[in-house]
């Protein structure tokens, strides 16, 4: 039997649904002892929920599904795009996730974003109704204009933060808003890259500031932008980032917009490291 064939058939048996919920339960599990993706924010779970429901069950409710496969094809838009993200996110590790075949299986996991993205471009492929590919396209447009717009906000507010962090006292510049409490709360409460080397990682994850960071850092003149290329030089790669930022500046200067805001978190990111969060001084 031919791989697409065998490809095919997989595609087809209701048993893929359990396959998917057991790797999803498997890579959430891991995650919590070794971190690739930190905590999500409250939307990005939501999001994730919802978007990756019917891409799991698909196989397992495809009989019942054709009434609405406009909206699951929406959702599927919407999935693959965060498949994409992952992918990105996860960057060199890609490569380094081979190294699961010789004796650290744990890693093949970090491919769940891209064995998901193939299931759903095959029952993309597979449905050639004008409605369900419109829709399909809608949702990777809502992705798309939701990302351009965290980067022109991002691009906006830079300018007074950026002051901040050089001189506190410039701190009342800062407008508080969703985007400015994530900027400042960068690398010590929002994770923005995979980091193998900090000893802890940011508790939170938020796509918006990621998805900002990757838009504007490479062409804005700034002292953390050109940190940022200097990274890329370094060979770190555009999404993987060898050290946190100016926490301490930063940390003071969110305490000073963002009083009532928490500055250390419930969990670390992982409990792998949970003790080195708890006991830094830095976020007590």
């Amino acid at each position: 039997m031919s791989f697409r064939r065998r490809a095919r058939r997989l595609l087809d048996s209701p048993k893929l649904a359990y396959w998917n919920l057991a790797l999803c339960a498997v890579a959430v599990w891991a995650n919590t002892y070794y971190q690739a993706f930190c905590r999500p924010v409250t939307w990005a779970t939501i999001a994730l929920a919802v978007a990756f429901t019917p891409v799991v069950l698909h196989p397992l409710l495809r009989a019942h599904a054709e009434r609405w496969r406009v909206p699951i094809h929406f959702l599927f838009g919407i999935a693959a795009c965060i498949c994409v993200y992952c992918i990105l996110f996860i960057g060199l590790m890609n490569l380094g996730a081979l190294l699961g075949l010789l004796g650290h299986p744990v890693l093949l996991l970090l491919y769940l974003p891209h064995f998901l993205l193939w299931q759903i471009i095959l029952h993309r492929h597979r449905t050639p109704d004008l409605m369900a590919r419109r829709a399909f396209r809608s949702g990777i447009a809502l992705c798309l204009t939701v990302a351009l717009g965290a980067g022109i906000w991002f691009r906006v507010e830079h300018p007074s933060v950026e002051a901040a962090l050089s001189d506190p006292e410039q701190s009342s510049s800062i407008r508080p808003s969703y985007m400015t409490e994530r900027m400042l709360g960068m690398h010590f409460k929002y994770h923005t890259a995979l980091n193998l080397f900090d000893g802890w990682r940011p508790p939170l994850h938020d796509p918006l500031i990621v998805t900002a960071i990757w838009l504007n850092y490479p062409l804005m003149d700034s002292p953390t932008a050109r940190e940022f290329r200097r990274t890329l030089l370094r060979g770190g790669g555009p999404f993987f980032v060898m050290g946190p930022w100016r926490i301490d500046e930063r940390i003071a200067v969110y305490k000073r917009v963002f009083p009532d805001r928490p500055i250390r978190q419930s969990c670390a990111c992982a409990k792998e490291y949970g003790e080195v969060y708890a006991n830094d001084p830095r976020i007590q």
